[in-house]
């Protein structure tokens, strides 16, 4: 990569405003949509902690332990063909897997809002440069 010692960042003459963004564009944070789907199976809630979303996990997981404590308790008192059981296991099974498919792809709306408010930031650069020309 590119730093403010290189000779040719100073032959250059890189702002330091754009050198600072092509930094950031270099190491972007570092969420894999695979692994945040993997925590949200195991734990309902864990992917959407893992990409930083901690209310959203808290309720993620609330939701889906109080679906299968019904969907337990209503197997337990009523049988597998009780339309009770049938009901509150099919929105659990909802829930939980909306979980999962949602940990995904939010975390590559994560990434891609990332870039794109660097891609925002360097437009801003370059129209404000345009703009003192311009004057």
């Amino acid at each position: 990569t590119l730093s403010e010692n290189d000779t040719s960042y100073n032959s250059f003459s890189v702002s330091h405003a754009l050198f600072d963004i092509k930094n950031r564009y270099l190491n972007c944070p570092k969420y894999s949509p695979a692994v945040a789907g993997i925590y949200s199976a195991l734990v309902p809630g864990l992917g959407k902690l893992y990409i930083g979303y901690k209310y959203q996990a808290f309720t993620a997981f609330i939701c889906n332990a109080l679906l299968a404590a019904q969907a337990a308790e209503s197997y337990f008192k009523s049988g597998i063909t009780s339309p009770r059981f049938i009901i509150t296991a099919g929105m659990f099974s909802v829930f939980y897997t909306g979980n999962i498919i949602g940990s995904i792809s939010m975390t590559k709306k994560k990434k891609k809002d990332y870039y794109n408010e660097l891609d925002y930031e360097i437009l801003n650069y370059y129209y404000s440069d345009i703009n003192q020309f311009s004057n």
